[in-house]
């Protein structure tokens, strides 16, 4: 019979490990103490191709579980047999998913289970997606009475709480993940990103940024948050996020705006886009975030890149031109002026150039050529 107190300990446990990968082995230990059983795993399964791992566990050396993924995995007599049971929220004995007499004529007992002195085991499954199930299981020998329904009882009042509990440790998971896919993608960009929060605080900035932050001639990033050197610019940003904010919670719809911020001894001025982020846009690294700013160092955009892109996206040499232009900081207008054509030719060939580049504003296509511009850089160090 278990105690309450046993029961909370393993609940506390285990709420531990949802919050803290590390705590598993120690929520699974105790779970083995309590059962009196050995080998405690949290393994996955495959209820189609019966592939699977020891995705976290207790007892095992490396060749165990190297040697479970790479071919037991698929002769595990246990989960073949009992297929139908991997549902969630479900706890069986081995004694229910395969008979004694079975087991120990099979290459699974023989092979594996004997070298590791058991012969039988409790398990239940956590979790289900489509055909991929996690499931945990505590095995035993034949010197332990048979695995039964005091143990079953047991498991089954657990298993909301290992739910809970799983459920939040594959979100923390999958937010590291989305955080590291996101820092990757980000970092070697050309243009600098930051995330922010509605006050302003600095929530992520890839390395161009921090750049841009330590020369601190334009923008500068201290205790007090994002600010630009000079205090209308600051106001400007402000205002700005202060909008992206209101788009953020729903009380306004505004797309953002942009900014031009000057730098001395006569270098060209960056740009700075500030775009709100969507409720349901999901950025791992700073879930607080209310707006992306993308800043521009026209500078970084290599002199002739235009041979490139046309070659790389179908671009006539003047579309591929007017792009350039763009991502340079000219307006519209003075792209016009500068290559001496109307105002409504350079509005063809945007439309155009936005259609064969897969975006569909002019901050989108700065963003764009930026990037291109720092692959084709990359691609000439590495070639």
């Amino acid at each position: 019979m278990y105690s309450v107190e046993q029961f909370e300990t393993l609940v506390e446990s285990v709420y531990d490990a949802s919050v803290d990968e590390a705590q598993w082995p120690a929520f699974l230990a105790k779970l083995a103490q309590q059962l009196n059983g050995v080998l405690p795993t949290l393994f996955l399964h495959d209820t189609r191709t019966h592939s699977g791992a020891l995705a976290i566990n207790v007892g095992y050396d490396e060749a165990t579980v190297s040697s479970y993924r790479d071919h037991f995995a698929t002769r595990n007599l246990w989960l073949r047999s009992g297929t139908h049971l991997l549902q969630p929220g479900s706890v069986r004995t081995s004694h229910i998913m395969c008979s004694r007499q079975v087991l120990l004529a099979s290459e699974w007992y023989a092979d594996y289970c004997r070298p590791l002195a058991i012969s039988q085991g409790i398990g239940a499954t956590i979790h289900k997606d489509s055909v991929l199930t996690s499931n945990v299981a505590i095995f035993a020998g034949d010197e332990r009475t048979p695995f039964g329904g005091e143990d079953i009882a047991f498991l089954k009042a657990l298993m909301p709480h290992m739910q809970r509990a799983l459920k939040v440790h594959l979100h923390v998971a999958e937010a590291d993940l989305r955080k590291k896919e996101f820092v990757e993608a980000m970092e070697p960009l050309a243009v600098g990103v930051i995330l922010v929060a509605a006050n302003g605080q600095i929530l992520f900035a890839n390395r161009m940024a921090r750049a841009l932050f330590r020369k601190r001639d334009a923008l500068i990033a201290d205790r007090n948050g994002l600010r630009a050197v000079r205090s209308h610019d600051s106001t400007v940003i402000r205002t700005l996020i202060a909008a992206a904010a209101k788009t953020f919670s729903g009380q306004a719809r505004k797309a953002g705006g942009t900014l031009k911020i000057q730098r001395p001894k006569g270098r060209s001025p960056i740009e700075v886009m500030v775009s709100p982020i969507a409720r349901d846009q999901r950025f791992g690294v700073a879930q607080c975030a209310v707006a992306a700013l993308y800043v521009t160092d026209p500078e970084s955009i290599p002199e002739r890149p235009e041979t490139e892109l046309a070659r790389l996206h179908g671009l006539t040499p003047a579309e591929a031109h007017v792009a350039t232009l763009i991502a340079r900081g000219r307006s519209g207008r003075q792209v016009a002026d500068e290559l001496a054509i109307s105002y409504n030719t350079v509005k063809s060939h945007l439309k155009k150039i936005f259609a064969k580049t897969g975006t569909r504003r002019q901050g989108e296509l700065i963003r764009f050529m930026v990037n291109r511009a720092a692959h084709m850089n990359s691609s000439r160090e590495n070639g």
